[in-house]
């Protein structure tokens, strides 16, 4: 009887996910003597919630949101980075009259969740460009799509450039979009798979959870090597679980193209989803320098990570 291991989705299926997919549909699991539970996202649930309750033994998540629940006292912790890199943006209407960070002030936010990671980040930003001061207005929507703008719910949101950002060009909605490293906000995460402390305590949960890793690793190395066969795999198992993002399989392969350039960047495949201290500590830190974190102790950074899983996993 094979080993269960269960992973909670953040959102709808999308390139972030692929390689979990790629791995369910080419057998990877199988090889590694696991059965593989996914988790659809909720809109009324957090995914924090699934790890901490015991639903599911890893989930997605950005950084920032491991950050915040460390200092909270939940024992979460990250054990892969889906990228080396964010590829993030805060994104307007090309045809609006917002030009740049500055003229974000004032303007109306439909925000993810995490208010006041999200507050310190964007505030910065736009004082980093040029005005008095950083203040916007702020409703959380979680899961904003380009229609938010199209309809006049909101001024700007936040996407991932290669899903929201691939989706609206394919659709022939032209946006503007604004880079956090442009504005001097330290690289982070985005997004993670993030675990229970007490999985790493326990022996027998560790060596499930290190060969489910291991074929989610291989999942995603196949899809930074084969895009298209990647993309069809996203496509043929999201109505499974919760559905696809994107509105068609020819948008869906575009956005994995880009996507799957992503994965590895600078590293190499062996090194996968490895996270380093130096990262973690100088987007944690500006948090907590800001008072996004509350009014907390600074964080012990070394215990947001670890590569442990990977690793025993090579």
């Amino acid at each position: 009887m094979s080993d269960m291991f269960s992973v909670a989705l953040d959102w709808a299926a999308n390139a972030n996910h692929t390689g979990l997919f790629s791995a369910l549909r080419r057998g990877y699991f199988e090889d590694e003597d696991i059965e593989v539970n996914i988790i659809a996202p909720h809109h009324d649930r957090f995914v924090t919630e699934h790890v901490l309750n015991g639903e599911a033994d890893v989930a997605f998540a950005f950084e920032g949101t491991i950050v915040d629940a460390h200092v909270r006292g939940e024992p979460l912790l990250s054990v892969a980075a889906i990228a080396r890199h964010h590829w993030s943006s805060l994104a307007v209407l090309a045809s609006s009259n917002i030009r740049s960070p500055r003229d974000l002030r004032n303007k109306r936010y439909a925000g993810f969740g995490h208010d006041a990671i999200e507050e310190a980040i964007i505030s910065e930003m736009i004082r980093n460009d040029g005005a008095t001061d950083g203040a916007f207005q702020l409703a959380s929507v979680r899961f904003a799509a380009v229609d938010v703008l199209l309809e006049d719910r909101a001024d700007f949101f936040w996407i991932y450039d290669g899903i929201e950002g691939v989706d609206a060009s394919e659709r022939g909605i032209a946006l503007r979009l604004f880079s956090p490293a442009q504005y001097r906000i330290p690289d982070y995460y985005a997004p993670v798979l993030f675990a229970h402390e007490d999985l790493l305590g326990d022996p027998d949960r560790r060596d499930i959870a290190r060969r489910g890793m291991r074929a989610i690793r291989n999942g995603y190395l196949f899809a930074t090597y084969h895009p298209d066969e990647a993309a069809e795999d996203l496509v043929a198992m999201a109505p499974k679980f919760g559905g696809l993002y994107h509105q068609s399989a020819d948008i869906a392969r575009v956005s994995q193209r880009d996507t799957s350039s992503r994965y590895i960047g600078e590293q190499s495949a062996e090194n996968w989803g490895m996270q380093t201290l130096e990262q973690w500590t100088a987007f944690s830190n500006f948090l907590w320098q800001r008072g996004a974190l509350g009014r907390v102790s600074e964080p012990n950074y070394a215990a947001l990570f670890t590569n442990e899983l990977l690793t025993s996993a090579l």
